[in-house]
């Protein structure tokens, strides 16, 4: 994943505390998790159906939070088809 993910790769680099610990990231909300699954799905290389503009809005935020640039910009194509 962290390959991915800029910031996935930041936080567990060997410079931050949380490189020694378990892989963990704090989730704020029940839609960023649901917006994380799908991420981690699609940064595996499955397929995931984003059922609204809001799962969309939500996925894009995400993609964007983790640095995962490739996930953002086709989610942001997306978003932008459907306005």
């Amino acid at each position: 994943m962290a390959a991915s993910s800029e910031y996935l790769r930041t936080l567990w680099s060997c410079a931050f505390r949380e490189a020694s610990a378990p892989p963990e990231v704090c989730l704020e909300d029940v839609h960023e998790a649901a917006a994380a699954n799908k991420l981690i799905r699609l940064m595996y290389g499955k397929s995931v159906k984003v059922k609204s503009f809001d799962d969309a809005v939500h996925l894009l935020r995400l993609a964007d939070k983790w640095g995962c640039v490739h996930v953002s910009e086709r989610v942001a194509d997306f978003v932008k088809e459907n306005m």
